[in-house]
């Protein structure tokens, strides 16, 4: 169930905890569209993430996998009826 309500902001920490990208490798995954940018928070280097967006980007990784797998059973599933 997602809700519209705000959870919070994380720092780089946090941010690492939630989602075990290392740092060099979300920018990268950032650059590239693929992760939520970070909002600025008062300093000009003082950024965070909307735990949210975090969360959010967690499950459609999850969904990838999932289909992903659920691929490759049935191309298993195939080869297994062909061989009978």
């Amino acid at each position: 169930m997602q809700t519209n309500r705000l959870k919070g902001v994380a720092r780089e920490a946090q941010r690492y905890e939630l989602t075990g990208v290392p740092t060099s490798t979300w920018y990268d995954l950032q650059n590239a569209g693929l992760a939520p940018k970070p909002i600025r928070l008062g300093g000009p280097r003082s950024v965070g993430w909307l735990i949210s967006e975090l969360e959010e980007w967690i499950e459609r990784r999850k969904a990838e996998r999932d289909a992903n797998w659920q691929q490759l059973g049935d191309v298993a599933q195939r080869i297994v009826d062909h061989r009978k």
